[in-house]
């Protein structure tokens, strides 16, 4: 998933996970990833997340915001999430921005 990151800004970067693989990891607020592109023909409806740590993600789909998923687990123990969203189909850029961060580390991120 990590490899997948064209973009990376603030104290975020991308980590070794042995089940995983990647993960986005040393997340703190205000952190981004952008993933280009994503692509569906029909709208965009929910995002399912990956993760261990607890925070709040908010969703960019071409810069517009679609979403935000909260998330509240426990440090070092792998979950899946999800939320609603709500964007046009077609081809876009995703940008995930990191609200709120309590040693959040991302797996894996799921459009639908």
């Amino acid at each position: 998933m990590g490899y997948q990151a064209c973009g990376l800004s603030g104290t975020i970067y991308i980590g070794v996970d042995q089940e995983y693989g990647e993960k986005l990891m040393n997340i703190s607020s205000g952190d981004e990833a952008v993933f280009r592109y994503v692509k569906k023909d029909t709208d965009w409806s929910e995002i399912e997340l990956t993760c261990a740590g607890s925070g709040k993600v908010q969703i960019l789909l071409n810069e517009a915001i679609a979403g935000e998923i909260k998330i509240a687990g426990i440090n070092g123990t792998a979950q899946t999430v999800s939320a609603a969203i709500s964007a046009p189909g077609g081809k876009a850029e995703l940008k995930i921005r990191i609200t709120d961060s309590e040693n959040l580390e991302i797996m894996k991120i799921v459009l639908k």
